[in-house]
């Protein structure tokens, strides 16, 4: 369901699928349990391949982010499709997560 790598001091997180709908959000959720479990602090959301994301695919995604914020964490999502940033804007997402229109501030 996703990938990861480390690039730096950050963990950059992947989605394999173009689209995070009800069909495969609840592996998308435990997916993103695991990842907190890890305790990264900085972790971005590598969206450049998504193409859609619904409700369903939203709501892990954002309980992620607000358990990063409260730990003190760091979480980015970067750079939404112009689909994809319109749900984010709508969800508020920037109170839980910066949104970025590059992955330029992974170069050092």
């Amino acid at each position: 369901m996703i990938e990861t790598s480390k690039e730096g001091e950050w963990m950059v997180v992947v989605p394999e699928a173009t689209n995070l709908g009800v069909e495969n959000s609840v592996a998308f959720g435990k997916e993103m349990d695991e990842l907190l479990a890890q305790k990264h602090q900085r972790i971005v959301f590598d969206f450049r391949k998504l193409e859609f994301i619904s409700s369903a695919g939203l709501r892990p995604l954002i309980k992620t982010c607000i358990a990063l914020k409260s730990g003190g964490q760091v979480a980015i999502v970067s750079p939404p499709k112009s689909p994809v940033r319109k749900i984010l804007d709508l969800a508020n997402f920037r109170l839980m997560a910066s949104i970025h229109d590059s992955m330029d501030f992974l170069v050092s």
